[in-house]
């Protein structure tokens, strides 16, 4: 038995030649393809056109357009963690 266990515990030290990720860019998500025209159309329970894509810097939009509405949808890659206490707050009612 404790010879079973040896081999084992020397294999679990033995990693694969796993290829370097280094080289690729990672998956870029984008609104289109993360909320697709049948989401928006599940949601809001009409049909809707075709999503129109928009990418400017960190940001990506697509807009799905509804006879007499648009529905737009936004991806915003942030540079710093955000302070989600002051993100949730309420606005003061005056």
């Amino acid at each position: 038995m404790l010879v079973i266990l040896y081999v084992l515990s020397a294999f679990s030290g033995i990693t694969p030649n796993l290829p370097s990720n280094r080289w690729l860019k990672p998956y870029q998500l984008n609104a289109c393809s993360l909320v697709t025209r049948a989401d928006v159309e599940e949601a809001v329970g009409r049909s809707v056109n075709d999503g129109d894509q928009e990418t400017l810097g960190r940001t990506s939009t697509c807009h799905y357009g509804i006879k007499g509405g648009l529905v737009s949808i936004t991806i915003q890659r942030l540079t710093t963690k955000p302070e989600l206490q002051l993100e949730c707050r309420r606005p003061n009612r005056s």
